[in-house]
């Protein structure tokens, strides 16, 4: 069982329980030699140490049973987000945004259930990522963000629908180096719609993928057959807007220029180096 705060890097072993269906797959491809931004896990057992201290049981009992649902719900999160957080773990994660290096020095913390990305559940968009966190107070604050937004309505509706409520879930978090990237997107190794496994689909936005996730921005998508080895029918959208790190370091919606609207925002290079990097 992994109970301390761990470079991925340096991880020489890893188990789902303990890492989350994100962060497990970040290690996989680290270990495959794939790059991505520099990263340490707060793994799962950290989030039931925490939760334990929060005097939360009975909330969690009451939630389960479908009492008083919104009240209670928002009771968990606020005792998640008010608890300390173990100095061991403060103290690591320091460590961590001091060691950053380059053109930004902040991270993400992203979330990492112990539900998420299994074969019959993914709980895309359900937890929360909070981005561009530049000091040891932000990023603590951003851990415990997304432990308590495991106990979001929207969170429990979808575990019932999954018949899972009776699987007590828990968390490990990412936190990450924040790129400033030109662009960003999400691969998906299967077509998400159709089930297709013959089918990789790419979906990209210029700057930080912050407008691709939330839904708010239209993406470029790229699908690529893999017993083709082609892309085929690229849909460049007109991207109106995008969401870049701005001179404070802040992300900021801005409009895209004339020049980028219907012109695609991943060249064909970058677009065969995710299809020939994807983890098998």
């Amino acid at each position: 069982m992994l109970t301390e705060v761990t470079s991925l890097e340096l991880l020489e072993d890893a188990q789902f329980k303990d890492l989350g269906g994100k962060a497990i797959h970040c290690w996989q491809m680290v270990r495959q030699g794939i790059a991505i931004p520099r990263s340490i896990v707060v793994p799962a057992q950290c989030y039931v140490d925490h939760v334990a201290r929060c005097d939360v049981q009975e909330l969690i009992a009451k939630v389960l049973k479908g009492e008083d649902m919104d009240a209670n719900l928002a009771e968990i999160r606020s005792r998640i987000e008010a608890a300390p957080l173990d100095e061991s773990i403060v103290a690591k994660v320091a460590d961590f945004l001091g060691s950053l290096k380059g053109e930004t020095r902040a991270v993400s913390a992203r979330s990492s259930g112990s539900l998420e990305d299994l074969k019959d559940s993914s709980f895309a968009g359900q937890y929360e990522t909070f981005l561009n966190l530049r000091t040891i107070e932000d990023a603590v604050s951003g851990i415990k963000k997304c432990w308590a937004s495991m106990w979001k309505e929207h969170v429990l509706a979808y575990r019932a629908q999954l018949e899972e409520l009776g699987v007590m879930p828990t968390m490990a978090v990412l936190v990450m180096h924040q790129i400033n990237s030109k662009a960003a997107g999400v691969m998906f190794t299967r077509n998400p719609v159709t089930g297709s496994t013959d089918e990789c689909i790419i979906e990209a936005v210029y700057g930080q993928g912050e407008g691709l996730v939330g839904g708010e921005l239209d993406p470029d998508r790229y699908t690529y057959i893999k017993s083709k080895n082609a892309f085929v029918n690229p849909v460049i959208a007109n991207k109106t807007h995008k969401y870049i790190l701005n001179a404070k370091s802040d992300i900021e919606k801005v409009a895209c220029d004339p020049s980028e609207q219907n012109v695609a925002c991943l060249p064909d290079n970058c677009l065969l180096t995710q299809i020939s990097t994807k983890p098998s």
